[in-house]
């Protein structure tokens, strides 16, 4: 396997309602930005790329919201165990 490949695992949480995987969180993120040194507001995005510039990153936090119907929870161990996502595995196997 390459270094820039990802190993996927499993799925073992997903949406109660609808039985997505895919959730939406809120991240908080540091980035080196310019600044109006009149006012120390914010003036833009330094070479226009915010990607770039990032330099910390905290870890994703709730309210996890599917992308799929909008069910949203406060914990992601709300999504284990649903009975959707059991009646779905016990389908495919």
């Amino acid at each position: 396997m390459r270094n820039n490949q990802t190993v996927k695992k499993a799925k073992t949480r997903c949406c109660p309602m609808c039985s997505s995987t895919e959730f939406s969180a809120h991240q908080v993120i540091h980035v080196d930005v310019m600044v109006d040194i009149e006012t120390g507001f914010f003036d833009g995005n330094i070479s226009g790329d915010i990607g770039a510039n990032i330099c910390e990153v905290g870890d994703p936090y709730g309210p996890y919201t599917c992308m799929t119907c909008g069910f949203q929870c406060d914990e992601l161990s709300e999504l284990e165990g649903s009975k959707q996502y059991d009646s779905n595995v016990r389908a495919s196997v």
